[in-house]
């Protein structure tokens, strides 16, 4: 599928909750106070996990190696800041 991302809606999240049951997992996306959430199957996450790494060493190959640190809530998106 062929996405044109600058033609979808944006939001900056800054925080992400992940749970599972036996049959989907849960994946809660916020945004300073606004929360989404969706699922997903076991089979999608498992596929959606193994195809990130690679966006990952794309990104810090173009950009610089992304530093793990603070990432545990308290940082402010510029929504937020705004």
């Amino acid at each position: 599928m062929n996405i044109d991302f600058t033609q979808l809606p944006k939001s900056l999240v800054d925080t992400v909750s992940i749970n599972y049951n036996q049959h989907h997992f849960l994946i809660a996306l916020a945004s300073g106070l606004e929360i989404t959430a969706f699922g997903m199957p076991p089979e999608l996450m498992k596929a959606f996990a193994e195809g990130l790494p690679a966006k990952i060493a794309e990104y810090e190959s173009k950009f610089g190696k992304i530093e793990v640190g603070g990432t545990e809530g308290g940082i402010q998106s510029p929504i937020q800041i705004a």
